[in-house]
């Protein structure tokens, strides 16, 4: 219900550019004959939308009246790119939860002691002879060839740890299709 109203509410603010929330109400009811308590419901679930949509900048309050905003909602690209962030940072957490958990069920199943969680932190890659020097705060090394650092997270994807499908995880199904889809 609050998606169909939201939508005539905005649909309201695109036609006049502006209206309060009486107005919105009337066309919300327009050609419904309600009074009373049914009158009152449907207030308070306008008032609940208007409050949703203000949360999320899609409208805004100036006194008694509702305008939309020119913001990014109103198909700006920073919007769109803040969203599209959001979505590789949570992809990026959820392929680095799910390696976690692959290695911790990988790690039950050898001779480890069920407390012992072998991961790791950088790993480095050389085809030389390496000294390392090793104080509080500083790791220090020196190869004679190149050499390749690699963190936690891209140690797992190596080791194809990170690859996420719906059995690995609890999650509500419209979130792995957020984290699997692209921008639209």
């Amino acid at each position: 219900m609050l998606v169909g109203l939201s939508a005539k509410i905005l649909s309201t603010l695109r036609a006049k550019g502006r209206a309060t929330r009486a107005r919105i109400t009337e066309t919300v009811l327009e050609g419904a004959h309600v009074s009373g308590e049914e009158l009152k419901n449907v207030q308070r679930r306008v008032y609940d939308a208007v409050n949703v949509l203000e949360a999320l900048e899609v409208l805004r309050k100036e006194g008694d009246w509702l305008r939309l905003c020119a913001g990014p909602w109103l198909g700006g690209r920073r919007r769109r790119g803040e969203v599209e962030r959001k979505r590789v940072l949570l992809r990026e957490t959820v392929g680095h939860y799910v390696a976690l958990r692959r290695l911790i069920g990988r790690n039950q199943t050898t001779r480890m002691t069920p407390r012992e969680l072998f991961l790791p932190m950088l790993l480095v890659s050389v085809q030389s002879p390496v000294s390392i020097a090793v104080s509080n705060r500083t790791v220090c090394l020196k190869a004679a060839a190149p050499w390749t650092l690699r963190n936690d997270t891209q140690q797992l994807a190596s080791l194809h740890l990170h690859q996420v499908c719906a059995e690995d995880l609890d999650l509500p199904s419209d979130l792995l299709a957020l984290i699997s889809s692209s921008h639209e």
